[in-house]
């Protein structure tokens, strides 16, 4: 409503003229730098033509996409991409889980990757600065046989440095047991506002910072990517391997089709779901894991979770924090959608142990 009627908003606005581009569409998976070169364009001006185009293919984490339509200025020489430049495959990348009392630059040091990479894949500050159940890209590593182990390893049992690695799973500790009561929650939330916004008054700035103070207090990060995104309780069945997940914030079962290269109908064949039947935040559902293995599949996953965050918060940036006191008849949807207009990820993100499916007013 407000974009079609902004005159009666905003008045007059200057408006930005569309850019006029040309299309080529990737033969194969291609450098980004190869590509500003060969199209003898400034990689300043490639990046600005091609906004789809993330930080981990700008600084050649990743490579384009094949397939992708890369947007080149109209007049540009549209010469044939020579083969040399083709890559077969896509950068693989893995990911890390961190775990109290490691660093970047140890995490760097056991995956053998340079701590500056890390640093450019997770868009961490110059401090590097990491936090416990962070998930993080690990760059560059090279694919490796996924293998499951018939024992699987005991929690307690789990070395201190955790490898992103397929060699085993692990194993998905027991949750504590519900109690009969269910608790109180006081949900500090924080609405949100377009980041284009103008620069806000000395009594808003006043406000900006006490969002930061509510933040850390809450060790909330809104860069980071926490969640439990692993495969647990792998097993071989008749030559097959299978594992399950815990079902996050935004994940369908379209999803989980689309990451693991099978038709939705199979995961519900394999979890007893009846057609229509949606699934549930935090159900657990069963995998199966040959067509794509575990690191495949974690890898989609995680930048999937990557992505969204990344999409909102370059449209938004938290505005302000308060309390809110749950009351009769709210619900996790009710207040996500009508009270606070925030997504349901954003919510559970900045109140971690939050459980939407026991709400209890006061």
């Amino acid at each position: 409503h407000v974009a079609r009627h902004y005159k009666k908003y905003f008045g007059n606005l200057p408006l930005d003229k569309p850019q006029t581009f040309t299309q080529i569409k990737m033969p194969g998976y291609l450098s980004f730098d190869d590509m500003a070169r060969h199209f003898k364009l400034m990689p300043s001006t490639l990046a600005q033509l091609n906004p789809a185009l993330r930080k981990p293919v700008l600084t050649g984490q990743k490579y384009i996409p094949k397939g992708y339509r890369l947007k080149l200025p109209p007049k540009v020489d549209l010469t044939a991409i020579p083969k040399k430049y083709l890559k077969k495959k896509q950068k693989r990348s893995h990911f890390h889980t961190v775990r109290r009392g490691e660093s970047a630059y140890l995490i760097a040091n056991i995956h053998g990757i340079k701590l500056n990479d890390l640093i450019i894949a997770n868009n961490l500050n110059r401090r590097a600065t990491i936090y416990p159940k962070q998930n993080l890209i690990i760059p560059g590593m090279p694919p490796q046989k996924p293998q499951v182990k018939k024992t699987l390893p005991k929690p307690d049992k789990a070395p201190k440095i955790v490898m992103a690695s397929s060699k085993n799973f692990p194993a998905k500790t027991s949750s504590k047991k519900k109690s009969d009561k269910a608790p109180s929650y006081h949900i500090t939330f924080s609405p949100v506002e377009p980041v284009n916004k103008a620069e806000a008054s000395g009594q808003q700035k006043k406000s900006a910072q006490a969002v930061t103070i509510a933040s850390a207090k809450n060790k909330f990060v809104p860069s980071v990517v926490t969640g439990n995104l692993r495969i647990f309780d792998g097993y071989q069945k008749n030559g097959k391997t299978y594992g399950f997940i815990e079902v996050a914030p935004e994940e369908t079962l379209g999803h989980f089709g689309d990451w693991l290269e099978i038709k939705t109908q199979r995961l519900r064949e394999l979890n007893g779901l009846a057609f229509g039947r949606p699934i549930r935040l935090h159900q657990k559902l069963k995998i199966p894991l040959n067509k794509v293995n575990k690191d495949i599949f974690e890898e989609r996953r995680f930048l999937f979770h990557k992505e969204v965050e990344e999409d909102f918060f370059s449209a938004y940036k938290l505005a302000d924090a308060g309390e809110y006191i749950i009351q009769t008849g709210d619900n996790i949807w009710s207040l996500c959608q009508e009270k606070f207009e925030v997504p349901l990820w954003l919510l559970i993100k900045y109140i971690p142990g939050l459980d939407p499916d026991n709400l209890h007013p006061g």
